[in-house]
């Protein structure tokens, strides 16, 4: 089977939802052996999974989060949660609103 289809994927969706893990294991000289071992892992598992009578959607259904697409990383509470032109429109919005305030009184 040729792996490499789930590599790319993997290593797409490490990049945008796991940054810090790709940028970590990039950095080490990792990254590309944690791809194979990733897609490898997936497919083992999907092996085991179908010879327990489990269809090959469902082996995928079942493994795939588990080494290839993991969950995106939570955000640490010192890191920004809103980018710079969000943050302007927010304060934007609240000078309006306390300009309508005054204009009221």
């Amino acid at each position: 089977m040729n792996l490499q289809n789930w590599i790319s994927q993997a290593s797409a969706h490490w990049k945008e939802f796991t940054p810090k893990r790709y940028r970590a294991l990039k950095q080490a000289g990792r990254l590309p052996s944690a791809l194979k071992e990733a897609a490898e892992r997936t497919h083992l598992e999907m092996n085991d999974l179908t010879a327990q009578g489990y269809d090959e959607h469902q082996a995928w259904e079942m493994t795939r989060e588990k080494y290839l697409f993991p969950p995106q990383e939570k955000k640490m509470r010192d890191e920004p949660v809103a980018s710079e032109g969000i943050r302007a429109l927010q304060k934007a919005r609240r000078e309006i609103a306390r300009i309508r305030e005054n204009s009221e009184d």
